[in-house]
């Protein structure tokens, strides 16, 4: 049985992740740039779902033999592709937006008013 030595250097560098890996939000923030760019993503990243989703809600519906042809498959697609495109861009489902606010999250608003504490319910109360 052959039995190698374990790189240790090669294990440590496996524990810290690549930059193209990180998350936007570490190293300081992100230049306006990049949030457009991540914008941009998430509606394209939107688009393509809804066409998949129109695309599989076409693929459930029976066929029907009457009005069948290459042609009319290939209309079908290019019509959902531009209606997912276009519902993507004007916020279609929201997941473009929910995407962004996950990534870029509004800045806390600090308030001078304190958390409220929290209500300790008693046995007797009948909860």
């Amino acid at each position: 049985m052959d039995v190698r030595p374990i790189d240790v250097g090669a294990v440590a560098d496996l524990t810290k992740a690549p930059p193209s890996l990180t998350l936007p939000l570490e190293g300081g923030g992100m230049g306006g740039g990049d949030r457009a760019a991540f914008k941009k993503a998430a509606i394209e990243f939107e688009s393509f779902f809804l066409f998949y989703m129109m695309k599989t809600m076409r693929q459930a519906i029976p066929k029907s033999d009457l009005i069948r042809s290459n042609a009319t498959d290939t209309y079908k697609g290019m019509f959902d592709q531009e209606v997912s495109n276009l519902a993507a861009k004007r916020g279609g489902l929201g997941l473009a937006k929910a995407l962004e606010s996950q990534f870029f999250p509004p800045p806390l608003i600090h308030s001078s008013f304190s958390a409220a504490l929290p209500i300790k319910v008693t046995e007797e109360e009948g909860l």
